[in-house]
């Protein structure tokens, strides 16, 4: 109950003008809601608690996606404090959910729905050593070859979900959407540490993911609250400070993407093929 309202609250701070009421409670609900959260997870999972359990996890997650007058100068690309990558960090968490529930899940009312995304998302779900179906210039930029796997290198398992969803196209299509969200769940820690490290095959390859995102923010609020100025940050970090000409033109797609148009190429035909 507290997540369904905190997000209603949150959700009608972006739709309409802020007032003082309408904060006040989204900040009352979201912390009830943790702090229950927090309580039943401490206690033996199962059908009694896993409806709540995974629809708490999913509102929470949206909490951190939909940040009130976020700009790019605010991102982590521009700080020192880890914490500030936690709702990409944190979107993790229902990956984990899952597993946690795995057994009851089947009987839920969330069993229908993951049923069928479980379909949808099969042929993206395997990982596979080697590069073949890969975006050749990003395998190449990460070094990936022919006996490269996850545990060898931790690119590797990004770039192939990614390479598969570029496969997606028009990138637009509203079918796709569930899809390329699903990305951000399937993050690998040392991944996370990569990004937290500024590194900038990571950010470059993070920046690609966003790019797919961008083409849904017609429709998704989220997008425009978070994955477009973040974007954005990663562009203007990496035209400042990279000094690889490589990573250089593969920025030029994400830039278009997000509307950086301070580094407008005249054709982006060769970098996404």
């Amino acid at each position: 109950m507290h997540t369904i309202l905190a997000a209603s609250y949150l959700h009608m701070n972006h739709a309409r003008r802020r007032n003082s009421y309408r904060r006040v409670q989204e900040a009352y609900h979201w912390q009830r809601a943790i702090q229950l959260y927090q309580v039943e997870m401490q206690n033996p999972i199962g059908a009694h608690n896993t409806n709540a359990l995974m629809g708490s996890c999913i509102f929470m997650g949206i909490n951190t996606l939909m940040p009130v007058g976020f700009q790019p100068q605010d991102s982590w690309v521009f700080t020192s404090d880890p914490a500030d990558l936690n709702w990409l960090a944190l979107q993790g968490g229902l990956r984990c959910m899952i597993e946690l529930t795995q057994p009851f899940i089947a009987d839920s009312i969330w069993g229908e729905s993951f049923q069928a995304s479980a379909e949808r998302l099969k042929p993206f779900q395997d990982e596979v050593p080697g590069r073949e179906g890969m975006h050749s210039a990003l395998a190449d930029l990460c070094e990936i070859d022919d006996a490269t796997t996850p545990a060898t290198n931790p690119y590797h398992w990004h770039v192939q979900l990614l390479s598969r969803m570029l496969m997606l196209k028009p990138f637009d299509r509203p079918d796709n959407y569930n899809v390329f969200v699903t990305w951000m769940g399937q993050i690998l820690p040392e991944f996370i540490t990569l990004l937290r490290g500024k590194d900038e095959r990571a950010m470059l390859i993070l920046s690609w993911w966003m790019a797919l995102m961008c083409a849904m923010a017609s429709f998704q609020v989220w997008i425009h609250a978070r994955i477009v100025p973040e974007c954005r940050a990663i562009c203007m970090y990496l035209e400042q400070n990279s000094t690889d000409a490589e990573i250089l033109r593969l920025m030029r797609w994400p830039a278009q993407a997000c509307g950086y148009h301070e580094w407008m190429p005249e054709t982006f035909e060769d970098v996404i093929i």
